[in-house]
């Protein structure tokens, strides 16, 4: 489930910077693709999807 302090781990309040996602709704892998998995995801299992973005916090969305 992707949650506000998912959020806030990579998108500081008010900066623009990499939106990065992660969850069980989320790219798990690639199938039977360790090597390419572990390019498309860190080492914590986030996604960084390419997007620039900024969290507002106090309207509580994510824009680019």
């Amino acid at each position: 489930m992707f949650t506000y302090n998912h959020v806030v781990k990579i998108l500081r309040i008010g900066v623009m910077i990499q939106v990065c996602v992660k969850g069980p709704n989320v790219f798990l892998g690639y199938y039977r693709d360790k090597a390419k998995t572990e390019e498309a995801l860190d080492k914590d299992g986030w996604l960084h999807t390419g997007d620039i973005g900024q969290w507002l916090e106090v309207r509580g969305h994510l824009i680019r």
